[in-house]
């Protein structure tokens, strides 16, 4: 019974799932005169930080082997020169001490069509946005309205703008998917365990590559709403990820439950079927442990190694937000 409501499970996931690809360029650049560097800037493709700049070393800092070992090229010198002309720009515009910033970028779409975006913020607070399809300038700030109307009214600077944002930022996007397609598509395999803790039941899936993933529990053979899951994605220090999706679970010792995991590493859908009877069975690419044991041991062992990663990853993250905040960081002079 477990083997053909886990083989329908499977093929239902398979037929209805399919992996494709999208990519993200997202660029901030930061000038706060109270720190030193006073101006830096940074490049993700992505998840992946691919450059570091800033007014120390006015040069760009590749951050990831595959752009070191590229040739400086045509796309890379106008990045640069992008940086520099950013950092004169908002030097020259600044008062005082008051932070400046920029957020922007562009997706490029599984269909192969590009979005583009673009903020900018003075003293923490958004001071406007671009929509590169309307070629429209709009804040939340009432007092920014005069500004905006000017802005507006000059339609050759606005089309300008739209050519920088979208044909450049598209440019760099392609010009770095290019180069390190071997890295950026590359498919990690996740070890997939299920445990469980009092009433609640943990599928988790270890060091996956790239991010999504799509996990899913069922009950009887009937799919668990989302809203009765609870969800968590970490990153690794070895730049994959960890996954796992919880439930709350019946006393019930004949419910079975099934954990279904998809990944575009796997060559199709996975499972683990749980009962409380211990019973456990799955198909290929799934560890299942069996013991009381092993699954206290493991479990002490994840919490661990969570906290571990955790930490380190909130530590770079308060390091980054130092430097540059989220999107946009509030300027301790205001």
């Amino acid at each position: 019974m477990g083997s053909v409501l886990i083989s329908s499970l499977l093929l239902s996931l398979m037929v209805h799932t399919s992996h494709t690809d999208s990519y993200t360029v997202t660029y901030h650049h930061t000038y706060l005169p109270i720190s030193n560097p006073d101006f830096f800037a940074d490049l993700y493709l992505n998840d992946i930080p691919v450059y570091w700049y800033d007014s120390n070393n006015n040069w760009l800092d590749p951050l990831v082997p595959w752009r070191k070992k590229v040739p400086s090229n045509y796309s890379w010198v106008n990045l640069q020169l992008e940086l520099w002309r950013d950092e004169k720009f908002m030097k020259n515009t600044s008062l005082g001490n008051d932070t400046q910033q920029v957020f922007h970028g562009c997706e490029k779409f599984e269909n192969g069509s590009f979005q583009s975006y673009h903020q900018t913020a003075y003293r923490g607070v958004e001071l406007w946005r671009f929509d590169t399809d309307t070629g429209n300038y709009s804040s939340e700030i009432n007092r920014t309205q005069k500004m905006l109307d000017n802005l507006n009214a000059n339609r050759t600077g606005a089309e300008m703008r739209i050519e920088e944002l979208t044909t450049f930022c598209e440019n760099v996007l392609n010009l770095l998917v290019m180069d390190g397609q071997e890295y950026i598509n590359r498919k990690v395999v996740p070890d997939v365990i299920v445990l469980s803790s009092g009433d609640t039941l943990y599928c988790k899936a270890y060091g996956h590559y790239p991010r999504k993933i799509d996990m899913t529990w069922y009950k009887n053979g009937q799919i668990i709403p989302d809203g009765e899951l609870e969800r968590l994605t970490l990153p690794l220090t070895d730049q994959t990820y960890l996954s796992s999706i919880s439930v709350n679970i019946s006393s019930i010792s004949e419910d079975a439950y099934i954990c279904l995991v998809n990944h575009s590493s796997l060559e199709g859908p996975t499972s683990i079927l749980w009962k409380r009877s211990g019973l456990a069975e799955s198909n290929s690419n799934i560890n299942v442990i069996p013991s009381i044991g092993i699954v206290i041991l493991i479990t002490l062992l994840i919490i661990l190694f969570v906290l571990v990663s955790v930490f380190g990853f909130i530590m770079w993250e308060k390091g980054r937000k130092a430097r540059l905040g989220s999107t946009f960081i509030n300027d301790p002079s205001a």
